[in-house]
């Protein structure tokens, strides 16, 4: 469900090394929501940035921007995109693209300390259709 991964995305963000001065979170309801804020002249200026999830047939996912915002003005998708892509420290897996204004999510690389393999399949936001296939090596269970 959109709950459920709305907590893994988030715990696994948590983990990740994160400036001081950038704070985010990813909120999934009709679309998947990254918001938070960055500090800038002494002041936390909130960020927004909406994005439809696209399956790729490989089992990766993009992130298509569909609206951004710095603060109360409404800038352009690709300096955004390029100012949190110069802030954040992302794994090799995740990739933003500026110029296509998406975010390249390679599920089909992420490393999993389980050896599992994960490839989505569906997402359906709107309907509250999530689906991903979880490979799990027979060595893994012993086998």
């Amino acid at each position: 469900s959109k709950e459920n991964l709305n907590e893994l995305v988030n715990a696994y963000i948590n983990q990740l090394p994160n400036p001081s001065n950038i704070k985010y979170m990813i909120s999934l309801d009709e679309e998947v929501l990254l918001m938070g804020s960055v500090e800038a002249f002494s002041t936390e200026v909130p960020v927004s940035i909406s994005f439809e999830p696209i399956v790729q047939d490989n089992g990766d996912i993009i992130l298509q921007a569909n609206s951004m915002s710095l603060g109360l003005l409404r800038l352009p998708e690709d300096r955004i995109l390029q100012y949190v892509s110069s802030r954040v420290e992302l794994p090799d897996w995740i990739t933003i693209n500026p110029k296509e204004e998406h975010i390249y999510v390679a599920l089909t690389q992420m490393e999993l300390k389980s050896n599992f393999r994960v490839k989505a399949q569906q997402i359906d936001l709107e309907n509250d259709i999530i689906s991903f296939r979880i490979k799990v090596p027979n060595k893994t269970l012993g086998l």
